[in-house]
């Protein structure tokens, strides 16, 4: 959480003091605790090639949103073009 809120700081941006709790969703099962079927299902999943041209950040707002749902605000997007990639592609050999 320091390492986190001083790379902030560095950037320009001002951590609002909340306690730290980074993460990474990839998804909710709306209060499924067992995520086994799901599971399953994705094995089998198959579909044709697609290209990621983006990530985006996205801030959620539990219970901000229609019906008390989450409410979700693209913060920043990451292009991945071929130019964009170059900074992270591994060196050859």
């Amino acid at each position: 959480a320091a390492g986190a809120r001083s790379a902030a700081n560095a950037a320009g941006c001002v951590p609002d003091g909340a306690r730290f709790r980074p993460h990474l969703t990839l998804a909710r099962l709306g209060g499924r605790d067992d995520a086994t079927a799901w599971l399953r299902v994705l094995d089998t999943f198959t579909s044709s090639t697609w290209t990621v041209s983006e990530l985006a950040l996205v801030d959620s707002f539990l219970g901000e949103g229609p019906r008390g749902r989450a409410r979700h605000e693209v913060v920043d997007r990451l292009p991945l073009g071929e130019a964009e990639r170059r900074w992270w592609a591994p060196s050859p050999g």
